[in-house]
């Protein structure tokens, strides 16, 4: 469900660059002397952002049968299942998570994560690469998506008394790390399509200050 959203979401976005529409979003700088790195995420950024903002926590016609989460909150893992870890935060300046489940159960995610440079983003890339080599043998690097991007499958701790397989897509482009995680059976032998809306992301975080200078 939320993965056919954001990918709704890559296609109006992709629309729109064809069409030569700008985005109109740029993040507000902390200036420095040497440059001027983005330190927010503007409202509306993350492709499946409207759907997100619009969709109620738990849903009127199906009570505690679906959720949908945003938030902002700076610290934490990526969503990379074990291979996230509290030291993906290191260097990180600005961080957007949306989050769909369902007690089906399904499971989906969009994250957006901004470093302080490209270096520090550079560095949580290359110990998720090392994490995928031994949790997970079959993670494979992709091309075609930003400066990098990984491709890993593996379990996902929901909290809610039970785990489930979930397939991501991790990528780099500059200083900025975004993740597009589905629970969908397609991703777990591979990508899949997840690299649809990673690619659209690569070019979008580009409009962000920079991020890709």
């Amino acid at each position: 469900m939320f993965r056919r959203k954001i990918l709704a979401g890559a296609a109006l976005a992709l629309l729109a660059s064809a069409q030569g529409c700008s985005t109109g979003l740029t993040a507000t700088g902390a200036a420095t002397s040497e440059t001027r790195v983005a330190s927010e995420i503007p409202q509306g950024f993350l492709l499946g952002e409207p759907y997100a903002r619009k969709t109620p926590t738990i849903s009127p016609d199906e009570p505690e049968e679906s959720w949908v989460r945003l938030n902002d909150k700076l610290s934490g893992p990526l969503e990379v299942g074990a291979c996230g870890t509290e030291r993906d935060a290191e260097g990180r300046t600005a961080m957007r998570t949306i989050v769909y489940t369902t007690s089906a159960p399904e499971y989906g995610s969009e994250q957006l994560a901004l470093y302080r440079s490209k270096e520090a983003a550079s560095e949580v890339m290359a110990r998720l690469r090392e994490c995928v080599k031994s949790v997970n043998p079959a993670g494979r690097a992709l091309e075609g998506i930003g400066d990098e991007a990984i491709w890993v499958a593996g379990e996902r701790d929901l909290a809610v008394s039970y785990d489930m397989k979930v397939g991501a897509v991790a990528a780099r482009r500059g200083s900025a790390l975004f993740v597009y995680t589905s629970s969908d059976e397609s991703v777990l032998d591979g990508p899949d399509d997840l690299p649809v809306p990673a690619r659209k992301m690569a070019e979008k975080v580009c409009t962000l200050q920079g991020v890709c200078d």
